[in-house]
C-alpha cells in the first residue's frame, strides 16, 4: 500500500497527518463527551518500526491538564509496544490491564498499518482510541476494508463496526 503523505513535503505531511486526526476524533469525541465529560482530549503518537523508530506525538483536542502526562504516557507505549510484535495489528492483541499500578497496564488503542507504520491514540476509551487511529488511517488512505475487518476481530471492537455502519449509513466511510 503506498503511503500518500510520501507524495509531499514533511510540513505537508504532518499538516494532513494531524488534520486526518483531528478530524477523526471530532467525529468520536461528541459521542465520548456525552458518556465522560472529562474526557476532553488526548495524545496521537506515529511510530515506524526500524532500527531508529520514526515517532511523532501531539496533542489532540486539549485533553483536561491532569491527564495530559498520563494521555502522552499511554499512547508512546501502546505504539512502542505493538512495534515488538509485527505479527498483530492491534494493541488489544497484548492487552494487561492486571498491573497494580494503573501507569504499569498495557492499554489498547494501537493499530499496525502498511510500511511498519503505527497509529496510537490515548484519551478516550481504549475501543474510542482505537477508532480514532482508524478512521484517521483510513481518512488519509491508507487502509483497506480487510485490515480494519482484522483490527475489528484482534481487538472485539464492536463499537468500531456500529461507528463504520453508522458513518456508511451516512455515505461518509
Amino acid at each position: 500500500m503506498e503511503l500518500p503523505l510520501r507524495a509531499c513535503s514533511r510540513s505537508e505531511a504532518a499538516g494532513r497527518l494531524d488534520l486526518a486526526v483531528l478530524h477523526a476524533a471530532g467525529r468520536i469525541g461528541p459521542l465520548v463527551a456525552i458518556r465522560d465529560r472529562t474526557r476532553t482530549g488526548g495524545f496521537f503518537a506515529y511510530w515506524r518500526r526500524g532500527e531508529i523508530p520514526c515517532v511523532i506525538c501531539f496533542e489532540v483536542r486539549r485533553p483536561s491538564g491532569e491527564q495530559v502526562r498520563k494521555y502522552a504516557h499511554h499512547a508512546l507505549e501502546k505504539a512502542e509496544r505493538l512495534s515488538r510484535h509485527p505479527d498483530h495489528v492491534s494493541s488489544f492483541q497484548t492487552r494487561d490491564v492486571t498491573a497494580p499500578d494503573k501507569r504499569d497496564r498495557a492499554y489498547g488503542g494501537a493499530i499496525a498499518l502498511a510500511d511498519d507504520m503505527i497509529f496510537s491514540f490515548s484519551g478516550f476509551s481504549e475501543e474510542e482510541d482505537e477508532a480514532v487511529c482508524v478512521l484517521a488511517a483510513r481518512e488519509l488512505g491508507l487502509m483497506d476494508d480487510e485490515l480494519v475487518e482484522r483490527i475489528i476481530a484482534a481487538s472485539n471492537n464492536e463499537g468500531l463496526r456500529d461507528q463504520i455502519a453508522a458513518m456508511r449509513d451516512a455515505n461518509v466511510w
